[in-house]
């Protein structure tokens, strides 16, 4: 890190106790120290927050006197001039991340507290969340995208699912509706054919009645006629028998 950056990568303040890692940048002891316990809990080894190299064990963290004296006497001559420093960062970096400030100490959001259910910055990270359980933004960022993305697959998974059910039933009612129509057309024709068969037997039948009713009526009007001829003759025999009986003895007996 160049000498005359006093600000620090993580909380964009001035240094605060700034000790130098490996890969030669300097950060805040606490800043530094609380990002690697909160990369830790997520098993991500020690690295430089800033060039993400990375290191076999965690660095001791030595104080960098040069850049405290420093620090102390940029401190106190703004202290003198009453006017304070703007906390830097390298250009790219700053302009890449357009960081949200926390309410309390007007510093960037860069950890998320599991147990607040919020974002947080350095401060609040060693100060009012120590004993939560800390993640940096971006790996809670991941964290979620990794869980919208398994979502998003459930989703999609149970959408196929629902629009082949749908696309069967579909299906399943165009077939329904042939089958019922192909069924509605056999039941008329059975019917029709029924009906036929019916209106035939009826036509039959009424003529065998028909038949059957003029040959009994015939036979039964020859037997009157003969029944009748038969009454006509007994009545015409009385007659003659009542004929006789008037006659005198010798005609009746002649």
């Amino acid at each position: 890190m160049e000498t005359h950056n006093l600000s620090c990568a993580i909380c964009l303040d001035r240094f605060k106790v700034p000790v130098t890692i490996p890969c030669g940048h300097t950060f805040c002891r606490d800043c530094i120290t609380t990002h690697w316990d909160t990369k830790s809990k997520s098993n991500i080894g020690p690295h430089c927050p800033f060039c993400n190299e990375k290191f076999t064990t965690r660095p001791i963290l030595k104080r960098n006197v040069s850049l405290s004296l420093l620090a102390e006497a940029t401190a106190n001559s703004a202290g003198a001039s009453g006017r304070d420093t703007v906390p830097v960062m390298r250009g790219d970096i700053a302009r890449a991340m357009h960081p949200i400030l926390c309410d309390r100490h007007k510093k960037p959001l860069v950890y998320y507290c599991r147990k607040d259910n919020m974002c947080v910055c350095c401060e609040c990270a060693i100060f009012e969340c120590k004993n939560h359980e800390q993640v940096l933004v971006e790996s809670e960022r991941e964290n979620r995208e990794l869980l919208l993305r398994k979502k998003s697959v459930e989703v999609g998974i149970r959408m196929e699912e629902t629009e082949r059910s749908i696309a069967e039933l579909t299906e399943n009612i165009a077939k329904a509706k042939v089958t019922l129509q192909q069924t509605s057309h056999w039941v008329n024709a059975k019917f029709s054919m029924l009906f036929k068969v019916l209106a035939e037997k009826q036509e039959s039948t009424e003529n065998f009645i028909e038949q059957e009713k003029e040959a009994s009526l015939s036979q039964v009007e020859a037997r009157l006629e003969e029944l009748q001829e038969r009454a006509k003759q007994l009545r015409e025999s009385q007659s003659q028998i009542a004929t006789l009986r008037n006659l005198p003895d010798i005609q009746l007996i002649q």
